[in-house]
């Protein structure tokens, strides 16, 4: 881990191992999205990928799932499982088997205004899950290469769990961290490791993190309201999967600290 990362926080061999990256598909083929950057993070982090469908019915529907899925999912990579799920709630059945480990999921959501992806699946398995979050938004392509993290810091809201799960998923990836502070308020006091970066005029947030982020996950915090707009620094989330090309990592206040 490189210098940004030891100096905000610590990479103990005491902090939890992730242990399965899950990644939930349903009946439509823009599930699929993110299988490809699942099946890598399952690679890097040398742990099983689960794929997991939900269904109302595992009696009359599983057969008809699992015969639509088998053509599109094709030979597994070694260390797969898949689990088809009886449910009516397909958000809490996937935080229940997501336990331990990383979601990797596709969003088709389109709409991104101050209510960000409400009533989304994406937006329910966030408030959800125990684990962290990887959602790839409409405009992101899961086949490219990450080779670091940038963490977006705001100093204002707690940010002990950010830092916690984006040092472990760099360490266990082994990928450098950069925390990044958009602003431009030099009154602002931030740690070494973070840098400062000041928005241009009609600049976001959102654009700023995302022209930081090339080559990268982008993962931000949450300041425990409800929707996925107001679980992640305003509209900062939803603006970010709105545009981004890459996939971004989110927590919600159900994600443990360690």
């Amino acid at each position: 881990m490189n210098e940004r990362t030891t100096s905000l926080h610590g990479t103990g061999t005491n902090q939890p191992t992730l242990t399965r990256v899950v990644l939930p598909v349903d009946h439509s083929e823009e599930s699929l999205r993110a299988r490809c950057l699942a099946e890598r993070l399952s690679s890097s982090l040398a742990v099983p990928l689960v794929v997991v469908s939900v269904v109302n019915n595992v009696r009359t529907d599983a057969l008809e799932r699992i015969a639509w899925l088998e053509p599109l999912l094709g030979k597994p990579p070694d260390n797969t499982e898949r689990r088809i799920v009886q449910s009516s709630t397909p958000a809490k059945a996937i935080a229940e088997e997501s336990a331990g480990g990383l979601v990797c999921m596709a969003t088709s959501a389109t709409i991104f205004d101050t209510d960000g992806l409400r009533g989304s699946t994406a937006e329910f398995v966030v408030t959800a899950s125990r684990s962290p979050v990887i959602l790839v938004g409409p405009h992101c392509d899961a086949t490219s290469e990450f080779e670091r993290i940038v963490v977006g810091i705001d100093p204002a809201h707690p940010q002990s769990s950010l830092l916690h799960w984006a040092v472990r998923l760099g360490y266990q990836l082994r990928v450098p961290l950069d925390f990044v502070h958009v602003g431009s308020d030099p009154t602002v006091a931030l740690p070494p490791a973070v840098r400062r970066v000041e928005p241009g005029p009609g600049q976001s947030v959102a654009h700023c993190l995302d022209e930081q982020a090339e080559g990268a996950i982008v993962a931000i915090g949450c300041r425990g309201r409800v929707g996925l707009a107001r679980l992640t620094e305003g509209s900062v989330g939803a603006a970010l999967l709105a545009r981004s090309e890459r996939p971004v990592l989110i927590l919600g206040q159900q994600v443990p600290q360690n």
